[in-house]
Order: structure tokens, then sequence, then C-alpha cells
């Protein structure tokens, strides 16, 4: 029984070193990953860059003036205004609604997808109106 075991324990090393210096087999064709008929949902997003500085007068005023004048702008309008500015101004305008309003403009903002400039621009003069108009009611004195 003994000199079983030990032939066959022998047998097994030699397979073992078989198995680890051999040379790996190649079939005649090649095996090629598989293409999935699933395409990914992925729109490209471009980054667009309009000009104009209409949006430079929120640099000079305070946070609680800025959740004032825009507090009543449909978020859409807002986010699209914002669309393709300077960093520092978006950050100071979505900072000045607080955490869950200024979250909830970000992912309005990313959400617009290849926006037009005649949009954007459009949507900057609604929202530089509606602060200038707001500035010269501070301006002016009330009249009782």
């Amino acid at each position: 029984v003994k000199k079983a075991s030990i032939v066959k324990a022998q047998t097994i090393k030699k397979d073992v070193t078989k198995a680890v210096t051999a040379k790996p087999k190649h079939t005649a064709k090649a095996k090629k990953p598989i293409k999935s008929n699933i395409s990914p949902i992925v729109k490209k997003k471009k980054i667009i860059v309009v000009k104009g500085n209409e949006l430079n007068l929120f640099l000079d005023i305070s946070k609680a003036t800025i959740k004032t004048i825009l507090s009543d702008f449909d978020i859409k309008t807002l986010a699209l205004s914002l669309v393709g500015n300077k960093k520092d101004i978006v950050e100071k305008v979505t900072s000045a609604f607080g955490f869950n309003y200024g979250k909830r403009l970000k992912n309005a903002i990313s959400k617009f997808v290849n926006p037009t400039v005649s949009e954007v621009k459009e949507a900057r003069k609604i929202v530089e109106e509606k602060a200038r108009e707001y500035m010269v009611e501070l301006k002016s004195p009330s009249k009782k």
C-alpha cells in the first residue's frame, strides 16, 4: 500500500511540473472580444462660452441681495443664464440660495445639453433687467 501511494505521489508530482513548465496551447482561431449590441447612452456635452458681461454685476453684490433679486425666478431661466458663465459667478449665485436650492440649481445647469448662444443671452438679459430694476428701486427714494 505504501509503495502504491509513493508511485501515485510521484506521478502527481510529474503532472504538476508538466503543467507548470508546459507552454500554453494556442488554437487556430483567435478569440475576439464580444461586441455588445447595446450602445451606451451618453450625450456629449458641448461646453459653450457665451461672451458678455451681463452677470458680472453679481460679483459686486452681497449674497443676501442676490437671493432677494433672483428669488422670484424660475429655476430653468436662472440656470440657463448661468450656463457658460464664469465659475466664480456661478458659485456665488448658487451659494447665495443655500445648500438645497443651490444643489438643485447646479443640477439644472448640468442638465442643459447644447443650449444655443441666443437662448443663453436671452435668459441673461432677463436676469440682468430684473437686477437693474432692483438696484434702481434701492437708489430711488420711496414715495408715499
